[in-house]
This record gives structure tokens, sequence and C-alpha cells, in this order.
């Protein structure tokens, strides 16, 4: 039986990834903090890794005996460029090192790096694996040192990178936001051009993720996964709407108004030193028209195929939301 160690375990993915291996069967040892909420994880059986990736010695203890290690853990949120490196580049590095000194029969090392370590489309041509990364945030910086980081590893370690897109379903908090605004008859819209994304809906991911790290074909290889349609956000924000049966039309926030909130927020974040998902770096994530990729390398390498369109993944993540009590 299979034992793989999940960093980020406590998390939306994380958890996900969790229930996962436990319904193939595996063997789940969670890397968490002392301090992490457990909410997700509390009904799962699974052991405990007390750890932190700036903590070598911990490290050595969390991978001890495991076959695969997922590595999800990692910062989005920061209020310096420094802080992002230490966590994404350095922690990966820390957990790296970690598993060559104690995993003598490691099968894979999966690194779950980020769409914005490989940055936004030109146009609506999508970005494969082989283009130049160009990310235009420091958290995708960090996320590309992380890949380079992993790579310099794969003589040591047989190693897989997995760059997912915007992922939602169940426990997403951040297209959630979409669904309450909705839930008050309201689609919200940057600025007044079409922006389009790639999109994988939770479960998608899970599965393959799994897919990578046990097929022979994933070792040395990076991945986008996706769904197959690139959409933009306001046909996301219909497809929303028609699951809930609202009617709601679209409130278009100008740009420039954008970027004075995200500036707002910014010099708030300097004042009291808390990190913020909306500031300064963010603004030029947000505001670039095309964040779409190709996923045609996993389905030829993998035979991976999501499946979950946008309609159907929605509508489940709906429930979810409902049953919930979060809408």
């Amino acid at each position: 039986m299979a034992l793989a160690l999940i960093t980020g375990s406590n998390g939306f993915i994380g958890s996900h990834l969790a229930e996962y291996l436990l319904s193939r069967g595996w063997q789940v040892r969670c890397m968490v903090r002392k301090t992490s909420n457990l909410q997700w994880l509390e009904s799962l059986q699974v052991e405990y890794a007390y750890a932190d990736l700036s903590d070598i010695q911990a490290l050595r203890k969390a991978v001890e005996g495991v076959d695969y290690i997922v590595h999800l853990g990692g910062k989005t949120k920061c209020t310096t460029r420094k802080a992002f490196f230490e966590a994404n580049e350095t922690g990966t590095r820390n957990l790296l090192q970690a598993a060559q000194e104690i995993c003598t029969s490691l099968k894979r090392f999966v690194y779950i790096s980020s769409q914005a370590a490989s940055g936004p489309s030109e146009g609506l041509r999508p970005r494969k694996e082989s283009d130049e990364p160009a990310p235009v945030t420091w958290y995708g910086e960090s996320k590309l040192a992380g890949e380079k980081a992993v790579l310099e590893f794969e003589n040591r370690m047989p190693v897989t990178l997995i760059r997912p897109p915007s992922v939602y379903g169940p426990r997403d908090t951040d297209v959630f936001e979409i669904f309450k605004a909705v839930k008050w008859h309201i689609k919200p819209v940057l600025g007044f051009q079409d922006r389009y994304a790639s999109f994988l809906y939770v479960s998608d991911l899970t599965r393959g993720i799994y897919t990578a790290a046990v097929s022979d074909k994933a070792v040395g290889e990076i991945f986008f996964l996706a769904s197959d349609s690139v959409l933009t956000w306001q046909q996301v924000n219909h497809t929303i709407a028609s699951a809930m049966r609202v009617r709601a039309v679209n409130v278009h926030l100008p740009v420039f108004v954008f970027g004075i909130i995200a500036l707002l927020r910014e010099l708030h974040m300097r004042i009291t030193g808390k990190p913020s998902i909306l500031n300064w770096q963010k603004m030029n994530e947000f505001t670039q028209r095309y964040w779409i990729c190709d996923a045609g390398k996993a389905e030829r390498m993998l035979g991976f195929r999501p499946e979950y369109p946008i309609k159907k993944g929605v509508v489940k993540t709906l429930q979810w939301y409902r049953d919930h009590n979060w809408l």
C-alpha cells in the first residue's frame, strides 16, 4: 500500500487530494502545523506530520518512509518578494533536501506549481509547457523558482511538475465570491474588455495529480491541467447565475477604479504587515486578459481528460455551498 505525504494538506486542494488518495486505497500522511485548521481533514483516516517548510529536522521526520510526496504547500499571500521566495523556493528546496537524505525509495516527488509561474498568454493562443515562462507577479516568480529547484533534483529523484489554472469546487473561497455576488443579482466584471481564463474542477485536478504521480511517462515533465473550454469571466458569471436560477446584471468595475482599490489595500498591507489577496502585485495579475493554457500534453502523454465541464462543475459546487450553508 502506497504512502503519500501531502504538504498543504489542510487547504482547499490538499484536503480533496487526501480524500482522493484514500479512495484509491493509499495511506496518507498530512503535513500540517500545530496551528493549522484541520476542519477538512478531521473526518479522514490520515496521519499527521507536524512540520514547517523552514524546519529541516521536522521535514526529515515528515518524509520518512513515504513512497510519494505531493508538494502543495507554500504561500499565495505575502507582503514582500523575499517572503514569497522563502516560502515557495527555499521551502521547496528544504523539502527536496530532506527527501533526498531520507527517502531511499521515493517513487515520485510531485510539485504543484501554478499557471502564474508560466504567466499569461499574449493573445488567444494558449500557453504551452514549452513556452518561455514570463510571470507577472512575485508569487509567479517564486513558483517558477520552485520549479527550477525541483528540476535541479531530477537526477537524484523522480520528479513531476503540474501547473493548475483557476481551480474551483467545494470548499473554494475565491470563485465563491462570484456565487455570493450573483446571489445579490450582480455579475461582477472587471473592465469593459473580455478576459479569458482556463479553469479546472478540483476533482479533475486531484485525479490528474494521481495520474501524473503513478505514470512513468510523467517523470521529469511539466504539465498544464485544465478543462477543454477557454471561457471569459462573463461566461463563468452567466453559468453560475443560470445554475442558481437568479437574474443578475453585469456590473463593470473600471480598471482604474480597481487600481485605486488595489493601491489602498497595498498601503494598508504595508502599514499593518498583514498580507492581502488584493494588492498592487495582484493588479498585474487580475488585469491580464488571457490566462489560458493548453492541456494537450497531459492528454497525449497521460491520457488525462477532465470529466467536469464548467456547467457540471458549477452545479456540484453550488450544491455543496448550499448543503453547507455557505449560500
